[in-house]
């Protein structure tokens, strides 16, 4: 990409959402992560809201939030696991109360529902709760939450939709600045033209900030969390808590409880590493933090925390990833392998499938087939050989998405590509990939086709017939096509 009226450097929930709402004004928009899309602090976060704020304007801005969240779905087209279940917030002090008695005051002001609460009320609707030392609680009943990883994908898929670019695993390594500002951003594939910069680098704005001579003021802080293992009883519908002198907040989350908080002396960084993964942990914290509301949360000690959020052991152990390339050359009238990886194997649901966006239209893979113009679902096994067939006369770029996807239509893991398509003078073939992750040492990828054609033939036919019921919502007819297919 060689301008746009906008580059947005960052790729959490700030950036997604900052580069949806200027494509959807109509600007050029490219975004540069210097990582995976939307794979450091956003994913990590508890995902949690709160409306009543110290001011008038905070708390209208955490409304009209709470009001996006809601109808995020309905406006971008893309899914978001969004879950109204209200909000306690707990006093174990009379100073504590008296707060919460400002708070009701507050939003009676500016409309947010929030009202005082027995302790009996608040056990009903929270049934965890233990009662001893609770001097007052209130209710909010339009709190939310979210799965955080989900808003900044969905805003970059949306985005996309209306023209933006993203560009993973594209660093901002410097700016051009002449007498009315910025002029460039400089990245690894050349200088992008551009009168405006979003610094959305999130742990990494004070460095973006500055290389554009703008000091910011703000110090990378370590916020930690854990996620419990299942507790019998515990639901999606379980509120929020908040226990106001411990700073600490409890939610459902995977069967189980997350529990963070505040730290008096939290860790701050003055150096992040490119990845927020290898930021050391401390379990201890989180367990002072338990024990400070073990009498109202005792079943977080009780259960034991899982690891969250994960180590990179954890994550490659656990998580399923797709990795490629970050970009791919090729020539008109040719064939180029495409180099994708998905791991680790004992991640993968069974029968899970790439669903490959953005090919040129005219394009075509070797395997697998065509659910839409430049878009193609690929069965796993398939990957080894996956081969792009371009067309004569075929030239310039295509940004390719590339998705994860398992039978129940639920986004595992995403990734994007540079498709670069030039006449015979252009490099070779493959630049250096830059991965997710890798296969662990000694474990194999996916298997194989069928080496008959035959054999990969009715692999692919009934695979192609799975996707088919997948799209209509069919979930039980697909999976019994995809395991005839294997």
């Amino acid at each position: 990409m060689q301008s746009a009226d906008v580059v947005v450097v960052g790729s959490g929930a700030f950036g997604a959402s900052a580069a949806y709402h200027l494509a959807r004004r109509g600007l050029r928009v490219a975004v540069l992560e210097r990582a995976a899309l939307a794979s450091q602090t956003s994913p990590r976060a508890a995902g949690l809201t709160s409306q009543v704020r110290a001011t008038p304007a905070l708390t209208r801005l955490a409304q009209r939030a709470v009001t996006k969240l809601a109808s995020f779905s309905e406006e971008t087209g893309q899914p978001l696991r969004f879950t109204q279940s209200g909000a306690l917030k707990i006093a174990r002090t009379e100073r504590d109360a008296e707060q919460l008695g400002r708070e009701v005051k507050r939003g009676a002001a500016v409309g947010v529902p929030i009202e005082l609460v027995s302790v009996v009320e608040a056990r009903r609707r929270l049934p965890i709760l233990g009662e001893r030392g609770i001097v007052a609680v209130t209710w909010s009943p339009t709190d939310c939450n979210v799965e955080p990883s989900e808003l900044p994908l969905g805003y970059f898929r949306a985005a996309e939709k209306l023209g933006a670019v993203l560009l993973p695993h594209t660093p901002a390594t410097g700016f051009e600045l002449g007498p009315r500002g910025v002029e460039g951003v400089r990245t690894p594939r050349g200088t992008i033209a551009t009168g405006a910069v979003v610094d959305a680098a999130g742990a990494w704005a004070r460095l973006v900030a500055g290389a554009l001579g703008a000091p910011l003021p703000v110090v990378p802080t370590r916020h930690q969390l854990l996620i419990t293992e299942p507790i019998a009883g515990v639901t999606p519908e379980f509120p929020i808590a908040r226990v106001i002198d411990a700073n600490v907040y409890v939610r459902h989350e995977r069967g189980g409880l997350m529990l963070g908080g505040y730290e008096p002396d939290p860790v701050q960084v003055e150096a992040v590493p490119d990845d927020v993964a290898g930021l050391p942990l401390d379990i201890q914290v989180l367990w002072r933090l338990a024990r400070s509301v073990r009498t109202h949360t005792g079943a977080i000690m009780a259960a034991g925390p899982r690891e969250w959020p994960p180590s990179a052991h954890a994550q490659q152990a656990q998580r399923p990833s797709v990795s490629v390339a970050s970009i791919v050359r090729a020539e008109p009238a040719s064939r180029v392998r495409l180099p994708i990886q998905v791991g680790p194997p004992g991640a993968l649901p069974k029968n899970s499938f790439m669903r490959i966006r953005g090919l040129p239209p005219a394009a075509a893979l070797s395997e697998g087939y065509a659910i839409a113009a430049g878009t193609w679902a690929v069965p796993l096994l398939a990957l080894p050989t996956l081969t792009v067939i371009l067309p004569a006369g075929q030239q310039g770029e295509s940004n390719v998405a590339i998705t994860l996807v398992s039978v129940e239509g639920e986004v595992l893991a995403e990734t994007a590509m540079v498709l670069a398509i030039s006449a015979p003078a252009s490099p070779p073939a493959l630049e250096p990939t830059t991965r997710l992750q890798a296969f662990p040492p000694n474990r194999a990828g996916p298997a194989p086709l069928p080496q008959s054609s035959a054999e990969r033939e009715r692999a692919l036919g009934l695979h192609a017939k799975g996707v088919e019921q997948l799209e209509r919502g069919n979930i039980f007819a697909a999976r019994k096509f995809f395991e005839h297919a294997t």
